[in-house]
């Protein structure tokens, strides 16, 4: 069920819909989030049981130590061919996974054990519209 038809079960409109970079959506109404992921069913949120949003836009730490490992073992190929290749393949692996996770919005929900983590293709426009609806609280 998209968000837009759980919307219309509920009688709310979005006053937002944002698009996230795995398929799916995420909109916002005046009370609740709602995220609705292709393979998963839809997940509510009303604003009051929010208890935090954070951004991380891109962890460069572990991206330069990635790339580092990435010319560490490409760099050591001069010595063992096959220990400097798996050196690089696992600096090449972990920044792959970390290029993945750019965009993280994670929502920390009071009545839920784990928060919810969704990837927009747009970050930086959700965290500010969600801005005044945490500033409500």
């Amino acid at each position: 069920m998209a968000p837009t038809d759980a919307l219309a079960d509920a009688n709310e409109r979005p006053s937002e819909t944002f698009p996230l970079r795995g398929g799916g959506s995420l909109a916002l109404t005046s009370e609740r989030l709602y995220v609705d992921r292709s393979e998963e069913e839809t997940v509510f949120v009303d604003f009051e049981d929010v208890v935090e949003v954070v951004h991380d836009e891109f962890d460069y730490f572990v991206g330069v130590m990635s790339a580092g490992l990435v010319a560490f073992g490409l760099f050591s190929t001069t010595r063992n061919v096959f220990g400097g290749l798996a050196l690089a393949a696992a600096g090449a692996g972990s920044l792959y996974l970390t290029y993945r996770k750019r965009g993280e919005l994670t929502v920390t929900v009071s009545n839920r054990p784990r928060p919810l983590t969704v990837y927009p293709e747009n970050p930086e426009d959700v965290y500010e519209a969600l801005g005044p609806h945490m500033a409500e609280q």
